[in-house]
């Protein structure tokens, strides 16, 4: 047990001491448990804001605790402290006397018993944590404020990314509309043999069935006379005027016309299926130079009057992407080098890869773009195209998407002689090669 209020008070009252307390903002202070009063040390006394006037008792000590906090601080003195016999350590709010201020202390204290072991009082310190609390109080506040932040962010990310996809499919559908006029005439030109040659057929069919028939009526005749050959010269009569050596020379060439007829209109329409097909962002291995071949049937229509297509495929790997997104860069690419060649010229398509990537080389014979405007040519709603010609988003969106693969977009122009575009293709997706079992969402 300790004994020593003397020593204490005569502690709390040296000028070293008192000079340490201040500086800390901690007062010391000794509770009586037998008589309710206290004695505090002078800092003590600054921190709750009294004098030495004060009554120092119970009902004293208790006031100056923040009537919303007041009840679950008895509480805990004399079931946790006194009862239990445990340390005292708690925060708490108080209410300063001579001013009202609201302050926060940190009460700290250790149970003095007697020689029969019972508590006769509560010796410790309180320390101002004003500053302390407002300081966590304002981290909490900022904290707050970071995480809604950080969801409004997310959000803005999430509306940014729908609508960078919306973009993406406007374009899409745009570029289908520019190319519309220029896929129906090349889905017309099969369509218009595949009819004609049908009607023929039909012409054909008719006159065979015709020649059937007298040869139907013939068999009762011929089977009752014995000198069947003069019967005969009606049918061969028939024979020569149908022409029917011509119409068996010509069935095979007409049904091998209808039937390409319908395998190019087939491929049109997979193509433009494809194509227009909303991405779902979904990475499967596929054949890139298959998607060039897909891709020029779509925007053939916009080329073969204006340039030669040279192509230089090499013997490329799968390559994990999103096809149809690669597809529409495909387009974007090929149509402006058509728009870029005046009248006649070339354009050369070049596939290789190595150990990482694939390489997509699109060389053109056009105008070539001034060296100002390379930098800008990605940049959303840019275009050198005149006014009402293009949008200014193929490029961007182009740029956006082989971004999004992990690759890159270069370009190398020079006016008057033309313009390369160069893409570079990962193999396998960066998620793949560290998760093969996962397919991770940007």
């Amino acid at each position: 047990a300790r004994h020593a209020p003397c020593a204490w008070a005569a502690s709390c009252g040296s000028g070293r001491s008192q000079g340490s307390q201040s500086v800390a903002r901690v007062g010391s202070y000794k509770f009586n448990l037998v008589s309710g009063g206290w004695e505090s040390s002078q800092t003590l006394d600054e921190i709750l804001g009294i004098t030495d006037s004060y009554h120092k008792n119970i009902k004293g000590w208790y006031s100056l605790i923040h009537p919303s906090q007041r009840a679950e601080m008895i509480t805990y003195i004399r079931n946790h402290v006194i009862k239990g016999r445990n340390r005292l350590e708690k925060n708490c709010k108080i209410i300063k006397y001579n001013d009202g201020t609201e302050k926060w202390i940190l009460a700290l204290g250790d149970l003095e018993f007697d020689k029969d072991q019972k508590p006769i009082s509560i010796i410790g310190t309180i320390q101002d944590i004003t500053e302390r609390v407002i300081r966590e109080e304002e981290k909490h506040e900022l904290e707050k404020q970071l995480r809604q932040r950080n969801k409004e962010l997310e959000k803005m990310l999430s509306d940014l990314k729908q609508m960078q996809g919306s973009l993406v499919q406007s374009e899409k559908m745009a570029s289908i509309g520019q190319l519309s006029a220029g896929i129906a005439h090349e889905i017309n030109n099969p369509l218009a043999f595949v009819s004609s040659n049908i009607n023929r057929l039909n012409e054909y069919f008719n006159d065979t069935i015709l020649l059937l028939q007298k040869w139907e009526g013939l068999k009762p005749v011929i089977s009752k006379i014995s000198e069947p050959n003069l019967n005969l010269q009606e049918i061969e009569d028939f024979e020569d005027q149908i022409e029917i050596n011509f119409i068996l020379e010509d069935f095979d060439r007409m049904m091998s016309s209808i039937l390409d007829g319908v395998q190019r209109i087939k491929k049109i329409v997979e193509g433009m299926r494809g194509f227009a097909h909303i991405s779902e962002g979904s990475f499967t291995e596929a054949d890139i130079n298959q998607a060039i071949e897909d891709t020029l049937t779509i925007v053939w229509n916009e080329i073969k009057y204006k340039a030669a297509v040279e192509k230089d495929f090499g013997e490329l790997p799968p390559v994990t992407c999103n096809i149809g997104e690669i597809k529409q860069v495909l387009v974007n690419i090929l149509v402006n080098a058509s728009h870029a060649i005046k009248e006649k010229g070339i354009i050369d398509i070049v596939t290789s890869f190595d150990e990482e990537n694939v390489y997509i080389k699109i060389k053109d014979t056009g105008c070539g773009i001034q060296q100002e405007q390379i930098n800008r040519i990605f940049d959303p709603f840019f275009t050198t195209k005149p006014v009402g010609k293009g949008t200014g988003l193929g490029l961007w969106i182009s740029s956006s998407i082989i971004e999004k693969h992990g690759g890159s977009i270069a370009v190398e122009s020079e006016v008057g002689t033309g313009t390369t575009f160069i893409i570079k293709l990962p193999i396998v997706q960066q998620e793949s090669k560290t998760n093969p079992t996962e397919l991770l969402i940007e």
